[in-house]
């Protein structure tokens, strides 16, 4: 089964036009446009965002677990220029929020309401840095961001929230009392403490105990116990064309407050490969949608979107140039970007139905001629001999259904163009089977109003695979 879900907003990055926003644009740009010297390349990125509530809300409608769903990312190319043979797209996690604003890159003047090269998102703390941040755990799901500090002191006067700051570096982070902490308690001392900028603390609300009291200013600091050094989560990025997270590979990482042995957070390492073939974007991010939803090591990690842009070797690559520009949010057409969820709803179970006769049988649909952009339909598939034989117990042969088998799948197509919307998939488009007869579930949701759209069904028996590419076609209306 499939569910579509589209952006809720969008905008290219142009080194070229560092301060222009193109939210309004109805193209996104990823690559390498040579400027007017003819001697320097200038970066195009983009940034694309999905509302995981879509995810969630399908998540509890449909009674899917997470773990059982693939995510594909795909965008759709308007033209492309200049291209070499091989290339590499990136889909990395944003860093920071970002405001989608009414920008458009022909505007005379530049619009700078909202995300653009230079100024991702106005009082942005990662992105107009010129320095890379640290993201650490801060308690109650929250993370505190600290950079370019050696060591520091955490002072405060009640329990809750603690400034954590640096006496030579205009840098302050909140770090929040968690009492559900996993760590042991924090030690309060006497005499001033430090600890290093890679620690990750967090301190529990009973390590204060009556100490607190009278309003006075504290100075405190954590045993050897209380520190979990290097997590491995970063936020990266000059503040110049975008930040995202990325992973350490010498960081510690776990299900636990980043307290146990490393392993590759999912999400962080998202890419597709092209090599003469055609330039739509179809690509995996489960990882991603995983990493928003569920989090990393008990810890939110915020969904800012993706950043979709060459790979770091051909950004820098001389041999590598050229840009795709693809379909935005903006368009005025079908090709809007959008994320499909995977996911099987599938059963099989045929009652008294018989197998259906290889070698000479047909099929048809109970379709509808309209569906609501509403509706979540059930589309049922009928399969019967297509000569049937009358016998002294079966005086009406032609009423008589049969069932396709298991491994029967079935894809949709735009009619009128013919683009595959959902593909032939082993897991996720299989057609189900119960006494009355083999069906599907359709969730109309995503496909766009005022359109007309054609099933197409795949038969496996063994080796061989046989297409059914009958009149099955329908219209979704609003």
């Amino acid at each position: 089964m499939f569910k579509i879900i589209y952006p809720e907003k969008d905008a290219t990055l142009y080194e070229s036009a560092p301060t222009y926003n193109t939210g309004l644009d109805e193209i996104l740009e990823v690559g390498k446009r040579l400027g007017a010297s003819g001697s320097n390349y200038y970066k195009s990125r983009s940034v694309i965002k999905f509302d995981m509530a879509d995810v969630n809300s399908a998540l509890t409608k449909y009674s899917v677990d997470l773990d059982d769903c693939k995510f594909m990312l795909q965008l759709y190319t308007s033209h492309a220029k200049n291209l070499p043979a091989a290339y590499t797209i990136n889909a990395n996690l944003v860093g920071d929020a970002w405001t989608n604003g009414t920008g458009n890159i022909s505007a005379t003047t530049a619009v700078t309401d909202g995300v653009t090269w230079d100024y991702p998102k106005s009082g942005s703390y990662y992105w107009t840095s010129g320095s890379e941040y640290k993201q650490v755990p801060a308690g109650n799901g929250a993370l505190a961001t600290l950079s370019n500090v050696g060591s520091f002191n955490a002072t405060g006067s009640a329990l809750g929230t603690f400034v954590v700051s640096s006496s030579n570096v205009n840098v302050t982070a909140s770090i929040v009392l968690d009492a559900s902490s996993s760590m042991t308690e924090a030690t309060v001392v006497a005499s001033t403490g430090s600890f290093n900028i890679d620690d990750t603390v967090i301190f529990t609300s009973a390590s204060l105990g009556s100490t607190v009291g009278g309003g006075t200013d504290m100075t405190f600091t954590l045993d050897a116990s209380n520190i979990r050094n290097n997590s491995s989560l970063y936020i990266s990025g000059s503040g110049l064309g975008g930040s995202w997270i990325y992973q350490s590979g010498s960081g510690i990482y776990s299900s636990s407050f980043y307290s146990q042995a490393f392993f590759t957070q999912p999400g962080m390492d998202i890419s597709e490969s092209f090599s003469y073939r055609p330039t739509d974007i179809s690509m995996d991010v489960t990882g991603a949608i995983k990493t928003w939803i569920s989090g990393s090591g008990g810890f939110t990690v915020p969904n800012a979107g993706f950043i979709l842009k060459f790979s770091d070797a051909d950004e820098v690559s001389t041999a590598v140039a050229g840009f795709v520009r693809f379909f935005s949010r903006e368009t005025h057409t079908i090709y809007v970007p959008k994320i499909t969820m995977y996911f099987d709803k599938s059963s099989f179970n045929t009652g008294s139905l018989s197998l259906f006769d290889s070698d000479s049988y047909t099929t048809y649909t109970k379709l509808k001629k309209e569906y609501k952009d509403t509706a979540v339909s059930k589309i049922r598939i009928y399969a019967r001999d297509k000569y049937p034989q009358k016998s002294p117990t079966n005086k009406f042969p032609i009423t008589t259904v049969k069932y396709l088998p298991s491994n029967t799948l079935y894809s949709l197509k735009d009619a009128a163009t013919d683009e595959t919307i959902v593909p032939y998939d082993n897991i996720y488009t299989k057609v189900s089977c119960d006494s009355t007869s083999n069906f599907i579930i359709m969730d109309m949701t995503g496909l766009m109003p005022e359109r007309y759209y054609r099933l197409e069904f795949k038969v496996v028996d063994g080796y061989m695979e046989e297409y059914m590419e009958d009149e099955f076609f329908f219209k979704v209306v609003r």
